[in-house]
């Protein structure tokens, strides 16, 4: 697409709420008798309404969707900092580096912490 001189940017405002909808339903899945599944739902569905707002009206598709990525990384970090919560509230895992979800919260955490400082 670079080649034909075509801006692929428009790709990040269908990218991001997908990325999100697929964070949420892990999370939900993974935190089952912690935090209700239907509250990762919820948000899920908020932030999607969020970045269809966003996408028509603040930053349109010509334009990088910086706010929604933002509003995403904060959301995840709120989700892994409940996740570590949890594991530390239940004393369930005995080995930490052998537990995917625990390698899955850590890497979502340093991943989603960069757009904050870059984008916000």
């Amino acid at each position: 697409m670079a080649n034909n001189g075509i801006r692929n940017i428009f790709f990040f405002h269908y990218y991001i709420p997908l990325e999100f909808i697929f964070i949420s339903w892990l999370y939900a899945e993974g935190m089952t008798g912690f935090i209700p599944k239907k509250w990762y739902y919820y948000m899920a569905g908020i932030f999607t309404a969020y970045s269809i707002i966003n996408s028509l009206f603040i930053q349109p598709i010509p334009m990088f969707n910086s706010y929604a990525q933002t509003v995403e990384s904060v959301w995840v970090m709120a989700y892994t900092l409940a996740y570590f919560y949890k594991l530390m509230s239940q004393l369930k895992v005995e080995k930490l580096e052998r537990d995917p979800f625990f390698l899955i919260s850590i890497s979502l955490l340093l991943f989603c912490r960069k757009p904050i400082c870059l984008l916000a």
